[in-house]
């Protein structure tokens, strides 16, 4: 399981380090289309991750060693655990400062995150705190937040 979780934690990191720059050069990212041959042989287009969207990532600054051993029973809890990091549409720090109190619904169905707002810092789930907001990609926004978003319980 722990090749897994650092295999997806590393295409996590390649992902938004791809996609996005940081808010003071707002400059989207290019990235190059897929080959349509590799080796002589042709390859269906698929549709990428930056072709669909938007999408806000609240992305944890924080290292899978330090989540509790045994918080995911399988990797698929692990995989909700990320999707939960994720939620559909573009919202900037601008925007969730003035959504305190309110949810967003995440990708993970029936799962929300909660905005607070506390002496003009916004926090996810009373426990997350933006560190690095307004990370614009091509397909969203990343935020850097200071801690992975725990199941409830946890």
């Amino acid at each position: 399981m722990n090749k897994m979780v650092n295999l997806l934690l590393v295409g996590l990191v390649l992902f938004l380090a791809a996609c996005g720059q940081t808010a003071s050069n707002p400059e989207v990212v290019e990235v190059n289309e897929a080959p349509t041959q590799v080796s002589g042989m042709a390859v269906e287009p698929t549709t990428s991750l930056l072709e669909i969207g938007p999408f806000t990532v609240f992305a944890p600054a924080y290292k899978y060693e330090d989540i509790p051993q045994g918080t995911f029973a399988t990797p698929k809890d692990f995989i909700d655990a990320l999707r939960s990091h994720i939620v559909p549409g573009s919202y900037l720090q601008a925007d969730l400062l003035s959504m305190d109190g309110q949810s967003i619904p995440t990708i993970l169905e029936g799962k929300n995150i909660n905005i607070t707002v506390k002496d003009g810092t916004v926090y996810i789930n009373d426990v997350a705190m933006l560190t690095q907001p307004d990370i614009l990609a091509q397909n969203g926004v990343v935020h850097v937040i200071d801690q992975f978003l725990l199941p409830a319980g946890e």
